[in-house]
Parts: C-alpha cells; sequence; structure tokens
C-alpha cells in the first residue's frame, strides 16, 4: 500500500493545500492529531448526486468558518456495489471512485482553500469513523473534535445503537466489546436543548442529530438509480449536481463513467409510462412521481434562512407526497393479495383432498 511519506505532518506543516491524501485503503490512514477538530463524512454515494453535493459543500463552509487553527475534512468512501430492486441500475465501487477523481475531487479542490482534506475510498467508512473516536478516546489526541455529517437515522443505527451478545439479556454484562457506543465512551457527544447546541465543552458532534434538517432533501441514490434504470434522462440529470448539469463537458464524463452514454436524451414528466391501478407497474409509476415531486420541493430550500417563504408550498407539495406513499402501500398490498389468490387458483389446490394429492406428487418428485 502506497502512503505519503508526510502524512503526519501534513495537518500542521501548512506547505500543502487542498486534498492531500486520495487512495483506496483498507485501513484508517487519517492521523488523529491533538487539538484538532475534524469535519467528517462517510457514505456511499452511489451514485454521487446534489444531496450529496450539498453536503460536501456544507462541510467545506463549516470547516472554513471555524477560526480554530488546526482542522481537516476527512472523507470516507465505501466501494461495494449497490442496487436495491430490479427497477434500479448497479452501480459499482469502481464507478464510485472514478466520479469521484474525475469529478468531485477537482471541484472540492477549488472550494476548500488551505483547508486540508482527506478522502479514503474503500474498507469501512463507518469502521474508520470509530477508528478516529477509538484513538482520542485512549487519550490519544486531547484537544480533539469530530463533526460528523450524517442523518440523524445513521447516526442511530451505525453510532449509538449499542449491541450485545447473541440471545443474552441487553445488559452491561453482556454488551459487546464492538458495541459502537463504547469507542467513545471517554467523549463528550454534544446535545441538542431548547436554545440549540454548543460545540463548547463537547469532543462529537453528531450533526444528524444537532440539526435534523440541516440540508433539503433533494433526491436520493434509490431514486437515480430508478431513473437511470427507467431511461428518465431528464430525472437522472436533473439529480446530479448543478456543477455537473451545467458543464457539458462534465456532464458528459460523468454519464460515461455510469455507462449511461445511451440514456434517452429526454423525456418530459407527462411522458412518464402509466400505468393500470393494481398493477406492479403502477407502483413503479407512483414512484416515478414521488421522485418528481420530492426534487420540486428540494428544489425550494425551504429549511434554509433564503427559501423559508417558501415552506407552505413545500408543506402541500409534501401533503401530496405523503398521498402518493399511502396510495403506493395500498397498491403494494393488492398485489400481494393477487399473487396469493393466484397461487390458491393454481388447478391441484382447490380442496383438502387434491391438496394431498399434490403434496405427495411433490414429494414423490423429490
Amino acid at each position: 500500500m502506497r502512503r505519503k511519506s508526510n502524512i503526519y505532518n501534513m495537518i500542521y506543516d501548512g506547505l500543502n493545500e487542498g486534498i492531500v491524501f486520495n487512495e483506496k485503503t483498507n485501513f484508517l490512514q487519517v492521523p488523529v492529531n491533538p487539538d484538532t477538530h475534524y469535519y467528517v463524512f462517510a457514505g456511499g454515494t452511489k451514485p454521487y448526486h446534489a444531496g450529496h453535493d450539498m453536503l460536501v459543500n456544507r462541510i467545506v463552509q463549516d470547516a472554513m468558518s471555524n477560526p480554530h487553527p488546526n482542522k481537516a475534512i476527512c472523507l470516507f468512501i465505501g466501494l461495494s456495489s449497490r442496487q436495491e430492486g430490479d427497477d434500479q441500475i448497479l452501480v459499482t465501487g469502481d464507478q464510485v471512485q472514478s466520479v469521484w477523481t474525475n469529478i468531485v475531487e477537482p471541484r472540492i479542490n477549488q472550494i476548500s482553500g488551505d483547508i486540508p482534506v482527506y478522502i479514503e475510498y474503500g474498507g469501512g467508512p463507518v469502521g474508520k469513523v470509530l477508528a478516529m473516536m477509538k484513538s482520542a478516546n485512549e487519550g490519544n489526541a486531547p484537544g480533539f473534535k469530530i463533526f460528523l455529517y450524517t442523518d440523524e437515522e445513521d447516526v442511530k443505527n451505525y453510532y449509538r445503537t449499542r449491541k450485545y451478545k447473541k440471545g443474552k439479556p441487553e445488559t452491561d454484562e453482556f454488551e459487546l466489546a464492538s458495541s459502537p457506543p463504547n469507542y467513545y465512551r471517554n467523549l463528550r457527544v454534544a446535545t441538542r436543548g431548547e436554545d440549540g447546541y454548543s460545540v463548547d465543552g463537547s469532543d462529537i458532534m453528531f450533526m444528524g442529530e444537532l440539526e435534523p434538517d440541516m440540508l433539503p432533501r433533494v433526491t436520493s441514490g434509490s431514486a437515480m438509480r430508478r431513473s437511470a434504470h427507467a431511461g428518465n434522462r431528464q430525472g437522472f440529470v436533473s439529480g446530479l449536481p448543478e456543477y455537473v448539469r451545467n458543464n457539458p463537458e462534465l456532464l458528459a464524463k460523468y454519464m460515461e463513467i455510469m455507462g449511461l452514454n445511451d440514456l434517452n436524451e429526454s423525456r418530459v414528466l407527462n411522458e412518464i409510462s402509466r400505468a393500470e391501478k393494481g398493477t406492479p407497474e403502477y407502483s413503479n409509476y407512483l414512484q416515478e412521481m414521488i421522485d418528481e415531486l420530492q426534487y420540486i420541493k428540494g428544489s425550494y430550500n425551504s429549511r434554509t434562512r433564503e427559501g423559508k417563504q417558501y415552506r407552505k408550498e413545500a408543506s402541500l407539495i409534501q401533503h401530496t407526497i405523503s398521498e402518493l406513499k399511502r396510495q403506493k402501500r395500498k397498491n403494494d398490498r393488492l398485489n400481494e393479495i393477487e399473487k396469493e389468490n393466484a397461487l390458491n387458483e393454481d388447478k391441484g389446490i382447490d380442496n383438502r383432498s387434491v391438496l394431498k394429492e399434490w403434496f405427495r406428487g411433490v414429494v414423490y418428485k423429490l
């Protein structure tokens, strides 16, 4: 494994700006130094979309606005493949890393100023965050602070929930050593009160807990993968970062990396394939409508100071989204009932005696 020889000194030397480490590695390479503030993201970005870009920009802005002399940005990017259903394209780790190295990294270099940026690909992103916390927890980095940018649900699932030995009571006696909270048991976690939160006197800031609405939800990885699978070029491109959408060269490169050069050139909303109610296709149709409305809602930026005047409009759209989701769940249930009825109506399973005969035939074949 190649490693830059002066990596442990880069954070203080001031000799390097922008990205100082960007390699594929299974183990944490970021130096956990005393009196240093770390701004961290850990995730998959499959594919990298506008929501990820807004989060990266927020991380850079927060780091730059912090007057503390020693700070660093750490981005841990997972490289496992992802495809959650037959209605989505497969996004591979090679594609993720190629998008980052060819498109995202140059952008980060432009906006991060002289703040050191560490990008690690592969391994376990969550495990690397916990490794940083563990090092500080053991007293190796007094003055250490970490600002972790991930949503509230991921904070709960990956960092807050305790793990116990299988089949044992959930007590301290049977808590696993690998239980996430054990990695930072000696560190102080910031909490949110009626007046907000303060980083003074805290070592760990789970930003998803402290600011649940820190960014509007403009799209999702699953929505992007579904749009690509459906041949919806407009839907896919609309979810990309603005600097990619508005740059024909970058957009072409992104689409080439993702293997989507042949995606339909255009597909407007009223060309979304309609389907008959009660069919699996109808559920897909509703999901596409939901994805489009979520994008429109996110464009209002109603959770920000600049977009607060659009909160009423965003709320109305959210009501529509909620109703469409309800209709989709209802249609999914109808599909399941239809499947069960089709099985029960299959010839040879009409009554008890024939059912026994059918099972005997199956057993005989086995």
